[in-house]
């Protein structure tokens, strides 16, 4: 077993703050099973602390600030640079459990940063700066999505950096967000629907049933494949977790929007059968199943096992995006008069605004009847 080395003599940086004082960030390393840790060691006023040991150094000094304000210490308004303060807050991220999926997307766009500036102190990063930085990131083929990643992710980022005093202010809120286009929603037909979920029965009966209340409830399908049997109680079921790969692994988590996502929804006399049925053959088979979809009784459906079917029984006809059974959900009720309210409820979206900015389109505009009913008050 690998011997544990002792701490590593602090590595002081000393800087000049605003006030003509001199300020001294600690940052003490360590070789831990063949790797390198850290931890900040702020001191203030002759009283010493420590944070705990960390997998890099700009999380280190993330937590080094955050302990030094909390000890009535200041923090020192320059020093770190823009990559520094970004890898700092993914891992921090990392650390309050954020989802692998944000996680993920903060990860890309500090890819996306370029070289130059990424070593530039953030100190000196202005509005002006990232407009630089964003036109000459479309001028060498960057994508408006991957500027938007950029976008979203420095000014979180750099959001935490105001909080320690690293930044006056956020130049991210000065600059527009570059504009992506808003993807135009195609959802299958009716028919369509029917015969995907028809022809699954004859690749696999369960395939099918999931399917069917895919499109019965408008779930995503990462909480498809994460139903539990005791999520469902007659035609009511609960939506209270997904299922996300974080690095190679599969893990079950909160909804895509958290508690805000746990939702209870009621399903159609057919589909509520047809998961009786998945039950009923899962018991034939001598399973006493935990998960409501699974291929041996033990593990759930992978995510990409719905994705890659759906593509397969949908490429005579409908899109094959497993994301247009959802689109289908919730057009289908829109377009019925469904309040908004009750379509983002049963999404688990995090508001109606979303609900209404992604489906406007398919919301009625009972403009006339709005021009009737105000007539008949004037009459």
């Amino acid at each position: 077993m690998p011997r544990e080395c002792p701490a590593r003599k602090a590595g002081h940086l000393t800087i000049l703050g605003t006030q003509g004082t001199i300020t001294s960030m600690s940052i003490e390393s360590k070789v831990s099973g063949g790797v390198i840790k850290y931890r900040g060691v702020p001191q203030v006023r002759g009283q010493k602390r420590h944070t705990a040991w960390v997998k890099t150094r700009a999380e280190a000094s993330m937590l080094e600030a955050e302990l030094r304000m909390s000890m009535g210490g200041q923090v020192p308004k320059s020093g770190h640079t823009v990559g520094a303060v970004v890898a700092g807050y993914i891992e921090a991220c990392i650390g309050d459990d954020r989802s692998p999926a944000t996680i993920a997307y903060y990860r890309h766009g500090e890819a996306s940063i370029p070289t130059a500036f990424a070593e530039r102190l953030v100190s000196e990063v202005n509005s002006v700066i990232l407009d630089g930085v964003y036109r000459e990131m479309r001028r060498a083929g960057a994508s408006n999505h991957s500027t938007k990643r950029l976008h979203s992710t420095l000014s979180a980022a750099f959001s935490r950096a105001v909080k320690y005093g690293w930044l006056a202010t956020n130049p991210c809120k000065s600059v527009s967000a570059p504009r992506v286009k808003a993807e135009e929603i195609s959802p299958p037909t009716t028919a369509e629907v029917n015969r995907i979920i028809t022809a699954a029965a004859k690749v696999n009966a369960d395939l099918s049933a999931c399917l069917r209340l895919g499109a019965a409830s408008g779930m995503r399908r990462s909480e498809l494949v994460a139903l539990q049997w005791r999520d469902l109680s007659g035609e009511q079921l609960t939506i209270r977790r997904n299922r996300v790969k974080d690095g190679k692994a599969w893990v079950t988590r909160d909804t895509k929007t958290g508690t805000r996502g746990h939702r209870t929804i009621h399903i159609d006399k057919g589909t509520a059968a047809a998961l009786e049925e998945v039950r009923a053959r899962q018991l034939a088979d001598g399973h006493e199943c935990v998960w409501m979809f699974t291929h041996d009784g033990l593990e759930p459906f992978q995510p990409q096992y719905l994705t890659r079917s759906y593509a397969l029984l949908a490429k005579d006809g409908a899109d094959g995006h497993l994301h247009g059974l959802r689109h289908f959900h919730a057009t289908q009720l829109l377009s019925q008069g469904v309040p908004v309210t009750q379509v983002s409820h049963r999404l688990g979206h995090a508001s109606p605004l979303q609900t209404m900015t992604t489906y406007a389109h398919w919301i009625p505009a009972n403009d006339q009847t709005s021009a009737d009913l105000i007539g008949s008050l004037l009459d």
